[in-house]
């Protein structure tokens, strides 16, 4: 008994190989961005909107917590998101 137990013990230290799965070129297709880097401009805009929507935030979050005060924090992370990407376009 004590000679299978100590077959059991035995553990393989080799890490197992890492699998990747491969992306369809159809959807590979879609992650690719061939943007430039931002300007001087485009970050000026980026960091003055991320200011104003975190103020704004900060002053959403002192509303009673409940689901009308979520969806306003919600709408001002989408405002924010839009303004991103106007700003990067």
């Amino acid at each position: 008994m004590a000679a299978r137990a100590a077959q059991n013990d035995t553990t393989d230290s080799t890490p197992e190989p890492e699998v990747k799965t491969p992306i369809p070129a159809e959807l590979a297709a879609s992650y690719v961005t061939n943007t430039p880097d931002p300007t001087a401009d485009q970050l000026a805009v980026v960091r003055q909107v991320t200011g104003v929507i975190a103020t704004a935030s900060e002053q959403f979050a002192l509303l009673p917590a409940g689901a009308h005060r979520d969806r306003a924090i919600l709408a001002l992370e989408e405002a924010a998101m839009w303004g991103y990407k106007a700003a990067l376009a």
